[in-house]
């Protein structure tokens, strides 16, 4: 499991990884791990000891810069890109 700072898992979002929390299959919520992937690389999981500091620190930033997207079961959090028009 990676240890990541704050800053960089902020960095990491605006280069284009996303922030993924999969579900345990056949568990209730709020059962699962949480990914960090870029672009064609395989998963790294993030602890959540990670993730924690992230939310008491960044979550304002967390809510104007990222998105919420549900994959399948998975909830992925991904930069928020400029308009282009």
């Amino acid at each position: 499991m990676a240890d990541h700072s704050v800053q960089e898992i902020k960095d990491l979002l605006e280069a284009g990884s996303e922030l993924r929390f999969v579900p345990q299959p056949r568990c209730p919520a709020p059962y699962g791990h949480w990914e960090l992937r870029h672009r064609a690389s395989g998963p790294e999981r993030i602890g959540w000891d990670v993730i924690e500091r992230l939310r008491r620190s960044a979550m304002a930033w967390l809510k104007d810069n990222t998105e919420e997207v549900e994959d399948g079961t998975a909830l992925v959090y991904r930069h928020k890109q400029k308009r282009l028009i």
